[in-house]
């Protein structure tokens, strides 16, 4: 919606498409071994635990919960066991932990070869991965979170995945080829991907997108650390040909470098919230054609108003909705498109259906955290959006 007021790109040379590179299609889909992985039931179960254990609703690495070892009087953790596995094969553990002193350990063990564990004394989370091999006749791992020092530990988003196993899109059903994914797990935005501007030469300040938005945006309020993308709004005003801007946010897109016909779009994003149940400022996650509006752009998420919005634009006009409920903090925001028709999805969940002007052309990928009235939602200064993954599927 808020994008109908574009910047004319007439004088801008439109660059070559590039094809997407093909990833060999896995028939299943990723499958999270672990039960109750993020601890957001707000329960232990199907953990157990020794020594002094708990599940906090503080220290979240994503989500409200998360699980709490304290060293003080012994050994302490929180462990799973882990059934239904294949003998001599190799699996993959990530966690997230992390300290408020002295140091934790996130593990493995009993699934047949030698324990594995490693420590951090960081006080900040840290991403783990373990890779570990079940023996001849070993059907069960056992994950653990131990700490044996003074002071509490935290661990959260833990994962144990099969070996070659490949994400498949949130609640859309079919038969899908990964073609597109970025996670993050970097510490800087991957430029042979993404651009951090809006059409401006790299580093250089742009303005945003259209005339009712606050914020120029800056390359320097683009960052990636700890897993996630982020894109962070200030206040520091910008005068771009004339003009001032009393903010400066981030964006990135896809333009020259990735472009997708149709598929199944997906990011998991943390929204911001100005009050309960109301999303801050102007986030987005879309795809644009290069001649707009002809070519059509698809709003995945937009926030109008302090709630999340679909849409898809086309010469022919904007048909979309807000979706109802609580969307802050972290979500999971997804559609599908295909011929003449485009379904969007919510955590998985379907939650509009599209058909009228829908496009068939390329569409590049953006995300971005914009500023502005009447249509974004409060303005809440300083604030940053943050960004799981993006990823993009094709029949």
């Amino acid at each position: 919606m808020r994008k109908t007021i574009k910047y004319l790109l007439s004088t801008l040379t439109v660059l070559a498409l590039l094809s997407t590179i093909s990833i060999p299609k896995i028939a299943s889909a990723s499958t999270n071994l672990i039960g109750n992985p993020g601890f957001e039931t707000g329960s232990i179960s199907p953990w157990t635990g020794a020594g002094i254990y708990t599940v906090v609703n503080n220290n979240a690495h994503t989500g409200t919960y998360s699980a709490r070892v304290e060293g003080t009087g012994g050994n302490s953790s929180f462990s799973q066991t882990i059934s239904g596995l294949s003998p001599n094969t190799t699996y993959t553990l990530t966690g997230w932990f992390k300290v408020a002193s002295g140091n934790v350990s996130i593990g493995v063990k009993n699934y047949g070869g030698s324990q594995i564990a490693y420590s951090t004394s960081n006080t900040s989370y840290t991403q783990q991965t373990i890779s570990f091999t079940t023996g001849a006749s070993n059907t069960s791992a056992e994950i653990f979170l131990w700490k044996g020092t003074a002071g509490y530990g935290y661990g959260d988003d833990f994962s144990v995945t099969a070996p070659d196993s490949t994400p498949m899109p949130t609640g859309i059903s079919g038969s899908w080829n990964l073609v597109f994914s970025d996670d993050f797990n970097g510490t800087t935005l991957d430029s042979a991907i993404w651009n951090s501007n809006w059409f401006g030469a790299t580093g250089q300040i742009t303005p945003p997108v259209n005339s009712y938005e606050l914020a120029a945006f800056d390359p320097a309020r683009v960052s990636v650390g700890s897993g996630s993308l982020s894109l962070s709004a200030i206040s520091s005003p910008v005068t771009i040909s004339g003009t001032t801007y009393p903010y400066r946010s981030g964006l990135i897109n896809t333009n020259g470098h990735k472009q997708f016909t149709y598929g199944a779009f997906e990011a998991r994003i943390y929204l911001p919230a100005s009050s309960t149940g109301v999303i801050a400022n102007w986030p987005a996650f879309w795809a644009d054609g290069q001649n707009w509006p002809t070519d059509g752009e698809m709003d995945i998420m937009e926030g109008l108003g302090g709630q999340a919005a679909y849409h898809f634009i086309s010469s022919s006009g904007n048909p979309g909705a807000s979706v109802s409920g609580d969307y802050t903090g972290w979500h999971t925001f997804g559609a599908d498109w295909e011929p003449g028709i485009v379904k969007y999805y919510y955590d998985g969940v379907l939650v509009g259906t599209l058909t009228s002007g829908i496009t068939s052309t390329p569409m590049y990928l953006i995300l971005d955290y914009a500023v502005g009235t009447p249509y974004g939602g409060p303005t809440v200064i300083p604030n940053t959006m943050k960004v799981d993954y993006v990823r993009v599927w094709q029949h």
